[in-house]
């Protein structure tokens, strides 16, 4: 197996300390997925399931690395995946943020298998360990189904969420994600005192399925809600974790199981899952 991959422009080297610092205070283990064209870093959480990703970003490696090659495990299986603590890997590129001329980054073989960092200009190297995945283990880290949400929706910017939901979790534990097919967002939670909600309107719905019907709601009411209770401390560390800028965020809502957050620019996308709270 080899990696090799050199990164020159100063946009891109800020863009991958960015993701290295989102991903460091979400986890303190990920797993780096190498292919001929992208690079995946992905996040396991048990309470989705086996097989289940509640983090994965997808990186287009031309964006990143103008010199970039690799060799998998085998030609039929030209992929390689890593785990290796992504605050280590933050830590790591701490000078970027300076002014340097590249960054390089190679898989080394030394007293144990390495993610080895070069920084040129400040003479910098740093190794960080990494234990090389099995292949008899990849479908532990599948890509995300295409699941059939019933609402996709167009989300407030990330410092309007962030701002909602630091106000709601000193009060509860839970928040309640709704959506409805005439483009209302709202963040809600529900205490002994009674309900509080925060609503935004007049957003862009790009799916909308409905949601089964019942005795107490029109099937074709165009205010139909499809929403979904979840844990409000992991929906505000996903969203204060943030330093990547984003140009389209949606959230997508299987009613009363899972909710997917989506974040997306010119050369990355991450999604996020968190599960319905199960009473």
């Amino acid at each position: 197996m080899k990696f090799r991959g050199v990164i020159y422009e100063s946009l891109a080297l800020k863009e991958f300390y960015n993701i290295a610092c989102t991903l460091s205070k979400l986890s303190k283990e990920c797993v780096l997925r190498i292919t001929e064209t992208h690079l995946y870093f992905i996040i396991t959480d048990d309470t989705l399931g086996i097989n289940k990703p509640s983090v994965w970003c997808e990186l287009p490696a031309k964006h990143y690395f103008r010199e970039y090659n690799m060799e998998g495990v085998s030609p039929e299986y030209n992929e390689i995946y890593l785990e290796f603590s992504p605050a280590l890997l933050m830590k790591s590129l701490t000078f970027v943020k300076t002014s340097v001329k590249s960054l390089k980054l190679k898989l080394t073989s030394k007293s144990t298998p390495c993610l080895t960092i070069e920084i040129e200009c400040v003479q910098c190297i740093h190794d960080i360990p990494v234990k090389i995945i099995s292949q008899r283990l990849w479908d532990l880290f599948e890509e995300p189904d295409h699941l059939d949400y019933n609402i996709t929706i167009e989300m407030p910017g990330l410092k309007s969420i962030k701002n909602m939901t630091e106000r709601l979790k000193s009060l509860s534990q839970y928040l309640i994600i709704s959506a409805t097919k005439n483009g209302q967002f709202s963040l809600s939670i529900e205490t002994t005192l009674g309900h509080v909600a925060t609503h935004v309107p007049n957003l862009q719905v790009k799916k909308f399925t409905g949601v089964p019907h019942t005795d107490s709601q029109d099937s074709n009411d165009d205010a139909m809600e499809v929403r979904a209770k979840i844990d409000i401390k992991k929906f505000y560390t996903y969203f204060s974790s943030q330093h990547i800028t984003c140009k389209k965020m949606y959230c997508s809502i299987i009613h009363e199981k899972l909710v997917n957050i989506y974040l997306e620019n010119d050369s990355l996308s991450m999604q996020f899952f968190i599960p319905e709270h199960d009473d």
